[in-house]
């Protein structure tokens, strides 16, 4: 689902016509494709995610991946950007998504791991 989510963000500033400058760069391409990345992997490495190497690698692309749905939450704020609905479309609710999602997945991760 991050995955998607991932994409969705690097997409939209080409769907909502943004102007594709620095900011657009840093605040949503980027973290999008390593939001892909991230979340590609962990969901081809939940196979292995039994074994406690896999556990640990499961644990840090989650914590790289709320980390990059943080930044994507506020970034727009800190870079400037133009704060209109396709702003929050594009760029703040998949941020606020990856962060929640990965954040529970996470919690439930850690919890179960400890059982």
């Amino acid at each position: 689902m991050t995955a998607l989510l991932g994409i969705w963000a690097v997409v939209a500033p080409f769907v909502f016509s943004w102007d594709i400058g620095a900011a657009v760069l840093a605040g949503n391409i980027l973290p999008g494709l390593q939001v892909v990345a991230c979340g590609g992997y962990a969901g081809l490495r939940l196979v292995g995610a039994a074994s406690e190497p896999g556990q640990y690698l499961f644990a840090s692309l989650t914590s790289a991946m709320t980390v990059l749905g943080a930044w994507m939450l506020v970034c727009p704020l800190l870079l400037g950007f133009r704060l209109e609905g396709s702003t929050y479309l594009g760029a703040i609710l998949p941020g606020a998504a990856i962060l929640v999602l990965n954040l529970a997945n996470g919690y439930y991760g850690w919890r179960e791991a400890r059982e």
